[in-house]
């Protein structure tokens, strides 16, 4: 793609916004964080964003104004420009579901369970717990496959009652999750 972000231009926007908020401001550590949220998105699209950060705020952009700004500019692009363009991740735990696998380190079992991103707290699933790091000794977090769970919907010899059972398998995973973490179980 021509018009896709590289680290050389990333870091020419990157001096911009020193210049403005100051090399501290802009860590190594906070560069790899936006450019993990910005590194899909076209040149002129983080050019945007860097203008519109330096235009409106006061103090350095965080890395989360930087996600918070990717999504803003996605969410304004034109429809036939985003059918185009390759959806940004912003969360890996839970690819922007907000549900992501809490597997049992001893047990193997599967739960799911509200992740920690933005998605994931505003979540409709509140009879799940959020993730915390307390979760860590006894559970492995993971994004969950999503292959396991959408049916095919584009195969046209696709059974109807393949897409039902599909669902009914979700809704029991997600009934036992909740009786799990609610102690029912």
């Amino acid at each position: 793609m021509m018009d896709q972000l590289t680290k050389n231009y990333f870091d020419i926007q990157i001096d911009r916004l020193e210049s403005v908020f100051g090399e501290r401001a802009f860590s190594g550590e906070r560069c790899k964080l936006i450019w993990r949220a910005v590194e899909r998105l076209s040149w002129k699209s983080f050019e945007r964003i860097c203008d519109h950060l330096i235009a409106s705020c006061r103090h350095a952009p965080l890395p989360k104004d930087f996600a918070d700004a990717v999504r803003a500019e996605i969410k304004n692009q034109p429809r036939a420009q985003k059918e185009d363009a390759p959806y940004v991740i912003l969360c890996e735990c839970c690819l922007d579901s907000g549900v992501c696998q809490a597997r049992g380190r001893r047990s193997e079992q599967v739960y799911f369970i509200r992740c920690t991103c933005e998605v994931g707290e505003k979540s409709h699933h509140i009879e799940l717990p959020m993730w915390v790091d307390t979760f860590a000794d006894v559970f492995e977090r993971r994004a969950i496959d999503h292959t396991e769970w959408k049916p095919n919907r584009f195969d046209p010899n696709h059974p109807i009652a393949s897409i039902q059972d599909k669902v009914n398998l979700w809704r029991a995973k997600m009934r036992a999750s909740k009786a799990f973490w609610a102690g029912e179980t």
